[in-house]
């Protein structure tokens, strides 16, 4: 007990000691801090479960290292959204001390969408017994992740006695899915029920190959024949067009074949809608008759004002016009109106043609033409009696001009030398236009002439005394001097 004791109190003297060493070389407890490893907060929004091919998500955390710094967090996973399965998601976040922390949640790609049965043919079928039997068209699954595939339904019920037998359709797919299953009922039918009310047991009607659920198709003892109406017939033409012929066959029960009697009112010189009935009648009086619409059209034909071409002061030619496109029949004609707007200049003028009074047995399209009037080329008759005459005068320190005088006043004018001041002689040209409805131009040619001025200049006679000084030599001008 003593020697207990004694062992205690040593005990206890060590870890005082120790704890007294550490505090005096560690006094902040920074030597602690550095040891410990970052804390990673994970995001609780984080999502770790999605449907397989949907988008993988993005995952977030932070982490602190052991004095509260921030530290970033590597994110990475194993994860294949195309295939179904069970993947890791690790975050780590290593602080500057190098010590390490490692996270890891499970992640799972899921199937759980259903597959989908789609039913080869119809619903629901109707069968004579004994006569006849469904053979399964089976049904087409898809599935989003599965492969697609064919499959056949489970017969429920008795398949030959009259009554109501199904097939089921099932499907689970490879992730345990379960298809909402499709159902398809067979009715097997009594020889001696009417199925479709119309008076003829199933067997009666299957025997003489009518539908036995349609109560407008039955035998028919006492019925109309059924005309069958050739599907080459015409029943359109264009007026003036001769009538088609018209084709049919008529059938009975007890008669066999019987004559369609085909008649008509369609008048084909007249535009209208006519009637044309095929009409057959057994041996017992009964009457089948199908009656047709016919239609007699119209003529197309397109009517265009011919476009004219004329000479300025040639006068306005005739207006006329040309069918362009069809034709019109024996002696039909137009009521067509043709004009002009007012206007004898050059230039171009529309021509607009209208149907003054419509035609019935005509679809009329109407093409407007262009007038034009091109320019006549300028003559000297054109420009009347007008002057530009060779023109004289006496040299007098001015500009003399000679022009034309007396054009018509669309006239225009441009000279070549037609002004001169000084003395002589020398061409004046004259070219004369009329635009726009004048081409070319008239050009004439005269003279112009500038006479020198008449000057005499006389010596004065001087007379002096011998010994005398000379006396100064004078003259005498007579006549004008300019400038």
């Amino acid at each position: 007990m003593r020697r207990n004791k004694k062992k205690i109190i040593a005990m206890l003297l060590f870890i005082f000691m120790s704890l007294f060493m550490f505090a005096f070389a560690n006094p902040d407890g920074e030597i602690e801090l550095e040891q410990l490893k970052p804390t990673i907060t994970i995001d609780e929004n984080n999502i770790y479960e999605i449907e397989v091919f949907s988008e993988i998500p993005e995952f977030k955390a932070n982490a602190l290292d052991a004095f509260g710094n921030d530290l970033d967090v590597e994110i990475d996973h194993d994860i294949n959204n195309e295939i179904v399965g069970k993947y890791k998601v690790t975050f780590t976040a290593i602080d500057s001390y190098d010590n390490k922390e490692e996270i890891e949640r499970d992640f799972s790609v899921v199937d759980t969408t259903r597959p989908l049965i789609t039913l080869i043919g119809r619903a629901s079928y109707k069968r004579l017994a004994v006569y006849e039997s469904y053979t399964d068209e089976g049904a087409n699954v898809t599935d989003n992740y599965d492969s697609d595939i064919r499959i056949n339904g489970v017969v429920r019920g008795n398949t030959e006695l009259p009554g109501t037998y199904t097939l089921r359709y099932n499907h689970t797919d490879d992730n345990n899915n379960r298809a909402i299953e499709r159902v398809r009922s067979i009715k097997i039918l009594d020889w001696y029920e009417d199925e479709d009310g119309d008076g003829y047991s199933n067997l009666e009607e299957y025997n003489e190959e009518t539908d036995y659920d349609d109560e407008n198709d039955y035998p028919d003892y006492d019925k109309a024949p059924t005309i069958t109406i050739d599907e080459n017939n015409i029943y359109s033409i264009e007026v003036y067009t001769d009538i088609p012929a018209f084709l049919a066959t008529a059938t009975d029960v007890a008669d066999g074949d019987v004559p369609v009697l085909i008649t008509h009112n369609i008048n084909n010189n007249i535009v209208g809608t006519y009637k044309v009935t095929f009409k057959a009648v057994d041996n017992l009086g009964n009457v089948k008759e199908i009656v047709k619409d016919f239609e007699v059209t119209k003529r197309s034909i397109t009517v265009k004002a011919d476009d004219i071409t004329s000479v300025y002061g040639e006068g306005i030619m005739p207006l006329s016009y040309s069918i362009t496109l069809g034709s019109l029949h024996g002696t039909d004609g137009l009521n067509i109106g043709l004009s002009k707007p007012s206007g004898l200049d050059v230039g171009t003028y529309p021509i607009t043609i209208t149907e003054s009074a419509e035609n019935p047995n005509y679809e009329i399209t109407l093409t407007n033409g262009t007038y034009t009037i091109t320019a006549k080329e300028l003559k000297d008759e054109d420009l009347g009696n007008y002057k530009f005459v060779d023109g004289t005068f006496g040299y007098d320190g001015t500009v003399h001009t000679i022009e034309v005088t007396g054009l018509p006043t669309w006239a225009s004018v441009t000279y070549v030398g037609n002004t001169r001041k000084d003395a002589g002689t020398q061409e004046a040209t004259a070219t004369i236009t009329g635009l726009p409805n004048y081409s070319g131009s008239v050009i004439v040619t005269v003279n112009l002439t500038v006479d020198k001025a008449p000057v005499t200049v006389k010596a004065d006679d001087q007379t002096s005394i011998y010994g005398s000084a000379i006396v100064p030599l004078t003259s005498t001008t007579t006549g004008t001097v300019y400038g």
